[in-house]
């Protein structure tokens, strides 16, 4: 006797087929009976003895079955001279209701921007009942249709178009269960150019807001997170201008770049590169850090037009009179004049205000105190507070941080 397999995604239906034979006077009857032993029948039947008169194959449906569990069918024959026959048993089905996980192991990263019209993916699979080797995959390229099932782990693409694509693939264990939550990377293809190409951040922030570019010549000053969420910071290779890129790609200080994205202005006025697909094209020494005075790292504007975003507006708080420094790597110093919950404030006398300059606590060491004089290294940034701009230096840890003189020190 048989019933469908090693393995069953159903957790109500179970069947089997059987055969028997009985020359001299022929089969009149099969009972059957289904339970979780792989010995012959015993007690903790979850289907007791039933009659199937003379049919040959059994479903059972409306059952309870438990993940994880092996069934058994038992069957036996009754001949026309009443005689039973030994009990057949067959080999297991166990049910499996949990899908399997799928990941992708190598390929286009998520985010990415590829040169190349090719692409190859490598994945893997894990599943709590079916081996990692007998899993099967199916894979699919912008939501076309699944390719058939296959135990290859590799997935060859090519002549792939310009633009962004999505690549996917799960994993099916031997129950038929496919993973529900595919393994799944977004890249743009780039083998061509784009209309719009900016050589460093300068040029990218005269572009408007909405305009698709690609961004060249800069060099990664804070990795994704390190200065603010969600933001990486590049900087021109000259150092002549910085930008902020919305991405959690994972950058590092120091890696050449080159980015797809669309040019916008968050709600704090900090021009943005948004909807990035970046690419690292080498390794530099990370940039040193532009020194300025309080009054010189709060910018005015920079070719910055309302009506369509272009450039970048200036901080107000404090007034921006000097050459703009958004989004650069700035080193600055001062005593500090007062701490709240969010800021630190510091000034050293070239700021008309008594207060000076935010700078985030978000890395501070809990050391810093009012009177400290500090040298600060971080992103220079800004933002809204109702009608006003304020400068905000941004450090991307603590060691961006030196206390030169603690208050309490002679």
């Amino acid at each position: 006797m048989t019933d469908t397999g090693q393995f069953t995604s159903s957790a109500s239906v179970l069947s089997a087929s059987w055969s028997s034979t009985d020359p001299e006077s022929g089969i009149v009857e099969y009972q059957y009976a289904i339970g979780t032993s792989p010995a012959g029948p015993g007690s903790g039947y979850i289907i007791g003895w039933k009659s199937a008169g003379t049919s040959t194959q059994v479903t059972e449906t409306g059952l309870s079955l438990q993940d994880g569990v092996t069934y058994y069918w038992y069957v036996k024959a009754r001949n026309g001279s009443g005689l039973w026959s030994a009990v057949g048993v067959s080999d297991g089905i166990t049910v499996d209701l949990t899908a399997p996980d799928t990941s992708i192991t190598g390929g286009p990263a998520n985010s990415s921007l590829s040169r190349n019209a090719d692409a190859t993916f490598t994945f893997a699979g894990t599943d709590n009942l079916t081996s990692s080797s007998a899993l099967r995959f199916q894979w699919r390229l912008d939501n076309a249709e699944w390719s058939a099932a296959s135990t290859e782990t590799t997935a060859h693409l090519t002549n792939i178009v310009d633009g962004v694509h999505t690549f996917q693939v799960r994993a099916v264990d031997l129950a038929g269960n496919a993973d529900a939550t595919p393994a799944s990377v977004t890249w743009r293809v780039m083998a061509g150019s784009l209309p719009v190409e900016a050589s460093g951040a300068g040029r990218a922030k005269l572009q408007a807001d909405g305009v698709e570019l690609l961004l060249t010549g800069c060099v990664v000053t804070a990795a994704p997170g390190q200065a603010a969420a969600g933001r990486a910071y590049v900087e021109s290779l000259d150092r002549s201008a910085g930008l902020a890129i919305l991405t959690d790609l994972a950058l590092m200080e120091g890696q050449v770049i080159e980015a797809v994205g669309r040019m916008s202005t968050n709600v704090d006025g900090e021009r943005v590169l948004t909807q990035p697909f970046i690419r690292v094209i080498g390794q530099t020494q990370p940039l040193e850090p532009v020194w300025l005075t309080l009054a010189n790292a709060a910018g005015g504007p920079f070719f910055h037009s309302l009506a369509t975003g272009a450039g970048q507006r200036g901080v107000t708080d404090p007034a921006g009179r000097s050459l703009n420094t958004t989004g650069l790597l700035v080193r600055v110093s001062g005593w500090v004049s007062e701490i709240d919950s969010n800021f630190i404030y510091i000034n050293e006398g070239s700021l008309p205000v008594v207060r000076g300059v935010r700078v985030s606590r978000l890395n501070a060491p809990s050391t810093v105190r009012v009177n400290d004089f500090v040298t600060v290294t971080g992103i220079s940034s800004m933002r809204r507070a109702g009608l006003s701009y304020q400068l905000v230096i941004r450090p991307r840890s603590s060691a961006d941080f030196q206390v030169v003189t603690h208050a309490d020190e002679p």
